[in-house]
């Protein structure tokens, strides 16, 4: 990560996201499908650990256990209320929406780590 930069690395990672989701959302045949899937899973795992490595480099040596469990009780929250939505949505208007929609997440996502300042992130 330091190689790179987490900002570098997590807009990258959000971006890499956002196309794999663009990807899901066109394929047709298994084997895109499972490319897409795996690079998307690659992405979300640099995302995780830059944004704990983060979690820990910005909180008192006091607050850390606490700040880790407040970060995994988040990443609970959007592990249900994800496909939950992402279900609503494939059901109400067909399953590439709902790819569609998680593209877009990932542009917000990387826009948003462009636009807060370079200390937070």
């Amino acid at each position: 990560m330091t190689r790179v930069g987490c900002r570098v690395l997590l807009v990258g990672s959000f971006v890499v996201t956002g196309l794999a989701a663009l990807g899901l959302a066109r394929a047709t045949h298994l084997l895109p499908l499972f490319l897409y899937q795996w690079a998307d899973g690659l992405s979300i795992g640099a995302v995780t650990t830059a944004t704990m490595a983060r979690i820990l480099q910005h909180t008192a040596p006091v607050s850390k256990t606490t700040m880790m469990g407040v970060y995994q009780a988040l990443y609970a929250v959007g592990m249900v209320a994800g496909p939950l939505v992402a279900g609503h949505v494939a059901q109400v208007h067909g399953m590439a929406s709902a790819f569609w929609i998680a593209a877009g997440l990932g542009v917000v996502a990387a826009t948003t780590i462009i636009a807060i300042p370079k200390t937070w992130v």
